[in-house]
């Protein structure tokens, strides 16, 4: 386990190592939504979402251990947390996208 997170780590630096104003952007923007997540549904769903977002990193690692967890969690979704879970990663992949166009125009 020790060993995914690291490897987890070490991609998310190597990232922000070459890709430094995008990582900052994506890193202000997700957190702004998290704060307008907090502040319009409260701290629950925000620690639904982080819950989640957490599972698939794990499930992306090599040996997928985040799957059945992530399953779990996501199939224990009311229909109403499940729409407002997919808005929020939605929400996220968009303000992911307008900082890519951003950076893009930088340089």
């Amino acid at each position: 386990m020790i060993n995914k997170q690291s490897n987890l780590v070490d991609d998310e630096k190597l990232y922000a190592s070459i890709h430094p104003h995008l990582h900052e952007n994506v890193r202000l923007l997700g957190g702004l939504l998290g704060d307008a997540i907090r502040k319009q549904s409260g701290d629950a769903l925000y620690h639904r979402v982080e819950d989640i977002r957490k599972l698939a990193i794990q499930a992306r690692s090599a040996d997928h251990t985040g799957n059945l967890a992530l399953r779990e969690q996501l199939e224990g979704l009311s229909a109403e947390d499940m729409y407002s879970v997919a808005r929020a990663f939605t929400l996220f992949l968009n303000l992911s996208n307008i900082a890519d166009l951003h950076e893009q125009l930088r340089l």
